[in-house]
């Protein structure tokens, strides 16, 4: 992106910093370790490249030193789709954070944006704006929506661009076989086979997410390779990066999302997070990487339980928290019943002091209060 120069780079803000924690005798501090080196290896058009970033100091800047290299080839690639030199297809690179569906871009900056559209709108470079911000700006892709159905009524219905990014955005949702604007409701609007017609307001909180999500992928992949024309989503490639993929979907289709975006653009590299052994089981082998370290092989024949308890660390699958609650204070209590070491008022008054503790969690639940009662009375012969 910097190479783009409509739209600010990413530099290592104040967060990225490691930070070494220290603890003395009364305090615990933590200080900031320089330099903070950011390095990436990868095929930038055509070329195999390497580069690095660094911050040396807090009031320092972000250094660009070690990556002209790959900052000359940007520059260079840009500078030929602008002038249309050869033709040259632009990567495609976005980001999503876990918000994505609430955090939206300020009406100050959108406004700036509307001010710009004059000048940018036919500019290819249009699709890298925001791409790296984890807010979106959710009336994005309604407006691209609402511009070429009018462009496709004035082509009476001959708008291949419109057709191919309303199949790319539904090919997200299950079910779902189209989307478009619709003129009277004011918005998108989802066709399912089995004939019924959702508006995007009207959808689940996962629906709205993933139909955005891909909705914008496919406006993005427009915008930038317009000379690719329908094949664009296909053939346009690039790095996306979504942070917990199957926020808010049913776990039936967190089964199912990676390879709807797989089918939906072939040619992008997707880096996801996930915390749902849905997701982890529909991985491919050597495709999952543990941030505990190292890649895990295979998990596609592996089952949930196996996943949730093998690989992500999850105790007592079989059972819910409140269960297994339950079973341990049941049987401490029994324990104690048990403990020949104490003696009998001493095992009551130890007993009582249990039951009639606050922190007992199941005090409301009769049945178990009502057996756990009539064991102390067998043993203690009351």
């Amino acid at each position: 992106l910097k190479g783009v120069s409509e739209y600010s780079d990413p530099k290592i803000e104040q967060g990225d910093i490691r930070l070494l924690g220290r603890e003395y005798a009364e305090a615990y501090t933590y200080e900031p370790q320089f330099p903070v080196e950011l390095t990436a290896y990868g095929n930038l058009a055509g070329r195999s490249l390497s580069w690095t970033r660094e911050l040396k100091s807090l009031k320092g800047r972000t250094t660009y030193v070690n990556a002209k290299n790959a900052i000359a080839v940007a520059e260079r690639e840009v500078a030929a789709a602008r002038n249309g030199e050869r033709e040259v297809s632009l990567p495609l690179i976005a980001y999503y954070g876990a918000g994505r569906l609430w955090e939206s871009v300020s009406q100050t900056k959108r406004r700036r944006y509307s001010a710009e559209s004059g000048k940018l709108v036919t500019s290819r470079m249009v699709g890298y704006r925001d791409c790296i911000d984890r807010r979106r700006d959710a009336k994005d892709f309604e407006r691209w929506m609402a511009r070429y159905d009018h462009i496709d009524y004035q082509r009476n219905g001959q708008s291949a661009l419109y057709r191919i990014v309303r199949k790319a955005a539904a090919s997200i949702l299950e079910g779902a076989v189209d989307s478009r604007y619709d003129k009277t409701r004011e918005e998108v609007v989802v066709e399912f086979e089995d004939g019924e017609v959702l508006p995007y307001s009207l959808l689940s909180a996962g629906q709205r997410a993933m139909l955005g999500l891909a909705g914008d992928l496919a406006v993005r992949a427009v915008r930038l390779n317009p000379h690719l024309e329908t094949r664009a989503p296909i053939e346009t490639s690039g790095i996306v990066l979504i942070d917990e993929v199957g926020l808010h979907l049913h776990p039936s289709w967190q089964k199912t999302i990676l390879e709807r975006l797989r089918t939906a653009f072939p040619a992008v590299q997707f880096i996801v997070t996930t915390h749902s052994p849905f997701v982890v089981q529909s991985l491919r082998a050597g495709e999952l990487i543990s941030l505990d370290g190292g890649t895990i092989e295979q998990t596609d024949n592996k089952g949930i339980e196996t996943i949730a308890e093998g690989l992500m660390g999850v105790e007592d699958i079989d059972t819910g928290v409140g269960y297994e609650e339950a079973r341990k204070y049941a049987h401490d209590y029994l324990e104690t019943l048990d403990d020949e070491s104490l003696s009998p008022r001493d095992r009551l008054r130890k007993l009582e002091e249990d039951l009639a503790a606050p922190k007992h969690p199941y005090a409301d639940n009769p049945a178990y209060q009502a057996v756990l009662e009539r064991k102390r009375l067998v043993k203690l012969g009351e």
